[in-house]
């Protein structure tokens, strides 16, 4: 089959435009920190059920930016990128900031930076792609 004939499939000769590749960058630091942060947390996962269900939303919040990722690489554009980034960014204002505020509240020493830095990042990703 043609490369066309496959879900996601990108031509061989595309090439993102410049939004499209500064969202990309933007996505892989973004996996970064939260990769970081999981790394952070994990010694502490065992023992604590607040930190788990933080880890899983990090994860859950993980894939969305994957998501957001994978079709700015394809090229996607417009209203896609627009609702995709709609849910990365509701997947941390809603799910993941409510795991946090709980983890934070039942251990205040588990307050991190990290946690600011993602949310910066991730509003700063959808501020670009709203076109804000």
């Amino acid at each position: 089959p043609s490369w066309g004939q496959f879900p996601g499939a990108v031509s061989p000769g595309y090439q993102p435009s410049n939004q499209n590749r500064q969202i990309v960058r933007a996505t892989d630091q973004l996996i970064s920190l939260i990769d970081a942060y999981v790394a952070s947390l994990q010694p502490l996962e065992r023992s604590n059920r607040d930190v788990r269900r933080m880890v899983d939303r990090l994860q859950d919040l993980r894939h969305e930016v994957l998501d957001l990722r994978r079709k700015a690489a394809s090229g996607d554009f417009g209203s896609r990128l627009r609702r995709a980034s709609r849910d990365v960014t509701k997947e941390y204002s809603d799910d993941a900031s409510q795991a946090f505020s709980k983890m934070v509240a039942s251990d205040s020493t588990l307050n991190s930076p990290n946690w600011m830095q993602i949310g910066e990042l991730v509003y700063r990703i959808d501020k670009s792609i709203q076109g804000r």
